[in-house]
């Protein structure tokens, strides 16, 4: 068990659903580098509590050395920030902070995972499932490219819409005009049956797939119509190798 002091660095991960998995690597990584770094996740539901959390830390009662945020608080961690990384600037929403010298400076690691992932690769359209956060991330990232979007509700979709002139919901007036696309899965919930109809396998070249699942039906629908496929670990490793390199203050 590891013994705290004062001169411990706390890390932690803020999030609705909050799970061990990033702990775990960050504790072990800590230890292997000898680092006096602990890293906790946190159940925080909404903005008015990540605020209260947030005042907390500045009041300096313990040593931060950053935060992880997922959802929903990646668009206020951006607000918040005193210096934003240009995966901020550019995503809209951060998920990673760092506290240094009084100041809090802000990243976007999914930004630049995507941005890694998608390097070099060209598609004619997108086709993301979701409309949260990650999903702005990925709109921000192919902001010249032709979008469309599949949402369970319409209330997101619409924003995005009207924010984004190459952003369109997928329909079955559009679906069936989709060549040479790219599947951007960003939701762990989503009408399946609806979207199968809708897409024509045959032209999806590639598939992303950002959810931890083990047993994706994407993969499933790669694997019969030989489509390219990374997995939801895939991305969050991508992610997450950002993100330590952030925290034990290497070069990105």
């Amino acid at each position: 068990m590891k013994i705290l002091d004062k001169s411990t660095v706390f890390f932690f991960s803020v999030s609705n659903n909050p799970s061990k998995r990033g702990s775990n690597f960050y504790n072990n990584l800590f230890l292997k580098k000898k680092k006096n770094f602990i890293y906790v996740p946190l159940l925080i539901k909404n903005n008015f509590f990540f605020e209260k959390f947030l005042n907390f830390l500045k009041s300096g009662i313990i040593k931060v050395g950053g935060i992880s945020v997922s959802m929903p608080l990646k668009s206020y961690a951006k607000k918040i920030s005193n210096q934003q990384h240009r995966s901020v600037i550019l995503s809209k929403n951060a998920n990673t902070l760092i506290f240094k010298k009084k100041k809090i400076y802000s990243y976007n690691c999914d930004f630049l995972a995507a941005e890694k992932i998608f390097k070099n690769k060209k598609f004619n359209n997108f086709v993301i499932i979701g409309a949260g956060s990650l999903a702005l991330t990925f709109i921000n990232l192919l902001k010249n490219k032709k979008i469309f979007i599949f949402n369970r509700t319409k209330k997101n979709v619409n924003k995005l819409i009207k924010k984004y002139s190459n952003v369109f919901e997928l329909n079955l007036n559009n679906s069936k005009k989709i060549k040479n696309s790219c599947i951007i899965n960003v939701s762990p919930e989503h009408n399946h049956k609806k979207f199968l109809k809708l897409v024509d396998f045959n032209e999806i070249k590639y598939i992303c797939d950002c959810v931890i699942e083990k047993k994706s039906k994407l993969n499933k629908i790669s694997k019969k119509y030989s489509i390219k496929y990374t997995n939801g670990n895939y991305f969050y490793e991508c992610q997450r190798n950002f993100q330590k390199k952030i925290y034990l203050n290497g070069k990105l």
